[in-house]
């Protein structure tokens, strides 16, 4: 139903709230700040100096927030330049190279004879000079979400995907990657990256596709009824709750 609303509806959420709006605003805030500052390492490695993480720091927060509530403004760059400066401490550069960052990969998939086209937009692409792979980094601002590490089960329904994979972030951005590189999807990893934790996918790529294959063709056939999910769990901080049935008090 989310996807429903979002991309085929094209329905944008309304802000409720100021703190909404803000912690909404630091989520883009942060993104946008780590593409510029690994921007500066594109083809080369990464190598990162304390000086100019605080300027480039400085220079972008006090510009992006220059509206911001003075004191909250003042706590809100105490709380940020500590926790990006551990983060990227703590991040995994080493002996890698910046292949690229926000990158707009798109791609096509045989659904039952019929091309689908797949786009995203991938926050960065690393070359791990470890293992020779190429490391997809995807940010987030909340918490993570990743398949499970082991599954013993086959991949052949919906409820599946939903207790296993969780996610088909990983699957579609590999299976573009490994098509305009023109590489195995076996020689891509993928990380879910945080300010507070670091996540690889370890799923097997035979679990990982045969969820996107089922999902995609369970899209494509008309016979199959669009169904709501039962489960309300993800629904609390669901965009698109008041469109769905679904609101309830939380």
């Amino acid at each position: 139903m989310k996807f429903f609303l979002k991309n085929v509806m094209g329905l944008q959420r309304g802000e409720e709230i100021v703190e909404e709006i803000e912690n909404k605003k630091i989520g883009i805030f942060i993104h946008e700040f780590l593409k510029g500052y690994f921007e500066r390492f594109k083809n080369s490695y990464i190598k990162h100096k304390i000086d100019e993480f605080k300027k480039y720091f400085n220079e972008r927060f006090d510009e992006y927030f220059i509206n911001f509530q003075p004191t909250r403004k003042e706590l809100l760059k105490e709380i940020l330049n500590i926790k990006i400066q551990k983060f990227l401490e703590d991040e995994i550069t080493e002996n890698r190279i910046i292949y690229d960052v926000e990158r707009w990969i798109e791609g096509f998939i045989n659904i039952n004879g019929e091309m689908i086209k797949i786009v995203g937009k991938v926050d960065r692409i690393d070359i791990n000079k470890n293992n020779d792979k190429y490391s997809i980094i995807d940010y987030k601002t909340g918490s993570i979400t990743k398949p499970n590490d082991r599954i013993k089960l086959k991949i052949e329904r919906r409820e599946d995907v939903y207790n296993e994979i969780k996610t088909l972030q990983p699957s579609c951005y590999i299976y573009l990657l490994s098509q305009m590189l023109n590489i195995k999807p076996d020689d891509i990893e993928f990380y879910f990256v945080s300010l507070n934790e670091i996540k690889l996918v370890k799923t097997e790529w035979e679990c990982l596709n045969n969820a996107l294959l089922i999902i995609l063709k369970e899209i494509m056939d008309k016979e199959i009824p669009f169904i709501i999910t039962e489960d309300d769990k993800p629904c609390r901080f669901c965009d698109y709750i008041y469109f769905c049935g679904k609101k309830k008090e939380y």
